[in-house]
């Protein structure tokens, strides 16, 4: 098996769980972002996950290689997370650290080059 293969075999779950249970009621609040049991809230930070999302849209050797789903729920993290931004440009991580310029950063290197990427297949802004 290759590097690629192992690499797919443990994303492609993790992306089903995200297909499956992110909230795509536009009319939602919570819209874009997916519920965690472990936590029992939406995750706040959820839009890192478009990374790996990209990662198997880009990926010939996956089941979701150029699947547009796939571009459609990473947008969602993204809308999901630029929502929840507050005027500072700040956000929360879910539970504790409120408007915590940290782990915002973090958050958002992992969701500048998804975000380049959708805009660039998509030509949307």
């Amino acid at each position: 098996m290759t590097y690629t293969q192992r690499c797919l075999r443990e994303m492609e779950p993790g992306i089903q769980f995200l297909l499956k249970y992110q909230i795509r009621d536009p009319e939602s609040p919570d819209y874009g972002g997916y519920y965690s049991k472990d936590y029992g809230a939406v995750m706040q930070n959820c839009g890192s996950s478009a990374g790996g999302l990209m990662d198997v849209y880009f990926c010939p050797e996956s089941k979701y290689y150029r699947d547009p789903e796939i571009l459609r729920c990473a947008d969602g993290l993204i809308r999901h997370l630029s929502n929840l931004l507050h005027e500072d440009g700040t956000m929360d991580y879910i539970l504790c650290n409120f408007h915590t310029a940290p782990d915002t950063a973090f958050i958002l290197l992992e969701i500048a080059k998804p975000a380049l990427l959708i805009d660039a297949r998509t030509g949307e802004e």
